[in-house]
């Protein structure tokens, strides 16, 4: 499918379809395989999205940067089996097209519907909706949909990797006294001043999660979300990503993630008919 030279789809390997952006206002590549983005570059700047030079990208696999989506579940099952942060990132979605916008934005639009395979995991019907708007800033809405004859819930992240020069130099603002579960001991704390990095970080932040601001040495990306009231801030740091074979050791160096999600008591429960809308913008300035 071209569209005037914006829109092409190529296969990086064979059966891995890539849909290509190239307009006056940006390059971007997102992946068929989990409807994954994992480049956005406006014209004349640099690359925004981290991207591991370890990532795979194979059919089934995750990438390892860009922004993964993490439904219908998010971490890991304890009692039932499923891969970590649900099927949505290793599944095959639908490219349904795209279009363009005033200003010459392009809208990209994919979905997703239960399968067979699926329902072993996941035994519900949904329709999932995954759009793009890209220009000068970047736009991500993942909408649920339940068309099953019973109510189910889900936890869902846009488990977004942004690009820095160094993650000592990052702070996050925004989060000030909100709470947080650290995941790394179990317990709860406030957030004291805005969010740096000299060690791991694995938090989940909830309640007044929007907007953001993410700093750091080469500038501002202002995070503005809808449909949330929890935020995930990670960083792996040293010795877990020396464990991660598709990280590299010093991969934790160069990105931080900033998570627009549902979890914990922020899980949406949809009843038969009912759909909701999990929503992020970003603004990037020097």
């Amino acid at each position: 499918m071209n569209g005037e030279g914006f829109v092409r789809i190529e296969e990086m390997e064979e059966g891995y379809p890539v849909v290509v952006v190239d307009t006056e206002l940006c390059r971007a590549k997102i992946a068929v395989w989990g409807a994954h983005l994992f480049s956005f570059v406006p014209k004349g700047k640099g690359e925004r999205l981290f991207l591991s030079e370890k990532a795979l990208f194979e059919p089934g696999k995750a990438i390892r940067g860009g922004i993964p989506l993490c439904w219908p579940w998010f971490g890991a099952r304890k009692e039932e089996k499923g891969p970590s942060h649900g099927f949505a990132r290793n599944s095959l979605f639908e490219f349904l097209g795209w279009e363009r916008e005033g200003g010459g934005t392009v809208v990209l639009r994919f979905s997703l519907e239960n399968d067979e395979e699926k329902r072993r995991l996941w035994p519900f019907d949904f329709r999932l909706e995954i759009s793009f708007r890209l220009g000068e800033t970047l736009a991500v809405e993942m909408k649920t949909y339940n068309v099953d004859d019973v109510s189910w819930s889900v936890s869902q992240a846009l488990h977004t990797y942004f690009s820095v020069d160094d993650i000592e130099r990052v702070s996050i603002e925004g989060l000030e006294g909100c709470r947080y579960l650290d995941q790394l001991t179990g317990e709860t704390a406030l957030q004291k001043g805005v969010v740096r990095f000299s060690e791991e970080v694995d938090r989940i932040y909830e309640g007044r999660v929007s907007p953001l601001r993410l700093l750091d040495g080469k500038g501002c990306v202002t995070i503005e979300s809808e449909g949330s009231r929890s935020c995930v801030v990670w960083n792996p740091w040293i010795e877990k990503s020396s464990r991660l074979p598709d990280m590299g050791r010093e991969g934790y160096r160069r990105m931080v993630c900033v998570e627009t999600a549902n979890v914990r008591d922020d899980t949406v429960t949809l009843e038969p008919g009912s759909s909701h809308t999990l929503s992020v913008k970003y603004v990037w300035s020097d």
